[in-house]
């Protein structure tokens, strides 16, 4: 998707979204722009195909999975780093995507698997 502001030029799916993930809003992003935020919102979901809500969960949870392969992080920290005031948030968002919490996704993605075992499989979050 391709946004344009006078003479710049920005693509919001993977610009505004990928940086900005901690606080950007449907509101913010349409008023940068000089959009309205409900035909925006309809512009984003006609062209990806996902809520520009949906695409900002993904990124969250693509941040927040990563974290929790590669660091120690508390899962509170991670919550706060990818932008959730509220820790639940984070704790839903993953059962929505991914069936699992947090700490069963680190637990899950830290122990060596048979691969010829599908049943400690992790789903893919974008995939259903």
């Amino acid at each position: 998707l391709t946004l344009h502001q006078g003479s710049k030029q920005k693509f919001t799916n993977t610009g505004d979204i990928n940086e900005h993930y901690r606080d950007l809003t449907l509101k913010s992003l349409a008023k940068e722009f000089g959009y309205n935020p409900n035909y925006l919102g309809n512009l984003i979901t006609s062209t990806s195909g996902h809520t520009f809500k949906e695409l900002l969960q993904m990124r969250r949870l693509n941040i927040a999975c990563n974290l929790l392969q590669n660091t120690n992080y508390s899962i509170e920290d991670i919550s706060d780093f990818v932008g959730y005031d509220n820790h639940s948030s984070l704790f839903r968002l993953f059962k929505k995507y991914l069936g699992i919490t947090p700490k069963e996704y680190r637990t899950r993605i830290q122990i060596p698997r048979d691969l010829d075992d599908k049943s400690n499989v992790i789903p893919n979050p974008y995939f259903k």
